[in-house]
């Protein structure tokens, strides 16, 4: 007796068609007729009353029937277990990120509660472009909800921010509560164009929606947009987790909050349309905890 020949037994009992369970099995009805009369002569037990081609199940075949059902459902349990260990122990993630310093709290975190995860991190430039699922060879991307083609993934939203501008604290907007269009619109924005472009595309929209001129825009990298804020130069647009992760002085700058613009950055952690393994399913519920349990919030204190 053998594993092979239980299920043929437990197709064709079934079934009680034999041309229909060999289709099934895509083996021969002569070889699974073969395999059924060795396990009936094994068991010195007819299973089948025959009549003909017709086949129907005896009052020992339906007994027998249960037994082997529940073993082979117990063995494929224990099989599924075996497949869970071996996803457990190849766990190796990719995470595309645009923004290494906004989520570095987030994979320390899950560092230290899963020291046998192999986390890796890929920073990608987006440029002008947005991400599709069918060129997505990373486990999960983690950033804003406008980089992602929202029809190719699937993704849920971590957290909403809206906009705030940064000034030197030497600056005349220094001392308000609110800046509105008019406002900003007297003044140099810095951007900081293809070092960070989705920071970039949003500076872009937020001048669209102000009509802030282009001539106005000043693009500089990350460093020297810092530095050129705490200097007084112009301002900085960005989110409150943006000024404290991204500006190097926050003794040199307050952030101050935006009116009149339609605008908020949408942290999101999305994935290509497709069931999680054990070990995605383990990281994605590490980043709803984080989140839902206020861990960035914490950190920014």
């Amino acid at each position: 007796m053998n594993l092979a020949q239980l299920k043929y037994f437990s197709a064709l009992a079934k079934n009680q068609n034999l041309t229909a369970t060999a289709n099934q099995l895509f083996v021969s009805p002569s070889a699974l007729s073969i395999a059924i009369s060795s396990l009936e002569k094994e068991i010195g037990l007819k299973l089948f009353d025959r009549s003909g081609k017709q086949l129907r199940l005896n009052d020992a075949g339906y007994e027998l029937a249960n037994y082997v059902d529940n073993a082979l459902s117990e063995l494929q349990k224990g099989l599924d277990c075996m497949r869970y260990r071996v996803e457990m122990e190849s766990i190796s993630l990719t995470i595309a990120i645009t923004s290494p310093a906004f989520f570095l709290p987030l994979f320390d975190s899950f560092h230290l509660q899963n020291e046998d995860l192999s986390l890796k991190t890929k920073l990608i430039d987006l440029e002008e472009s947005v991400l599709h699922a069918q060129s997505f060879p990373y486990d999960f991307f983690i950033g804003v909800l406008s980089d992602i083609d929202k029809e190719c993934f699937e993704y849920e939203v971590l957290f909403e921010e809206p906009l705030v501008a940064v000034v030197s604290t030497t600056h005349r907007f220094a001392k308000k509560y609110l800046l509105t269009p008019d406002d900003l619109r007297e003044e140099t924005i810095i951007s900081p164009g293809d070092s960070f472009p989705s920071g970039h595309k949003v500076v872009l929209e937020l001048c669209r929606q102000c009509h802030i001129p282009s001539n106005q825009i000043l693009t500089l990298d990350m460093f020297f947009r810092s530095k050129s804020v705490s200097e007084g130069k112009g301002i900085g647009i960005t989110t409150q987790h943006g000024y404290y992760l991204n500006f190097l002085d926050s003794r040199a700058t307050v952030c101050i909050p935006i009116s009149g613009v339609r605008i908020t950055r949408k942290q999101i952690i999305a994935w290509r349309p497709h069931k999680l393994t054990a070990t995605q399913m383990r990281f994605l519920e590490h980043v709803r905890w984080y989140y839902k349990s206020g861990q960035p919030v914490k950190w920014l204190k």
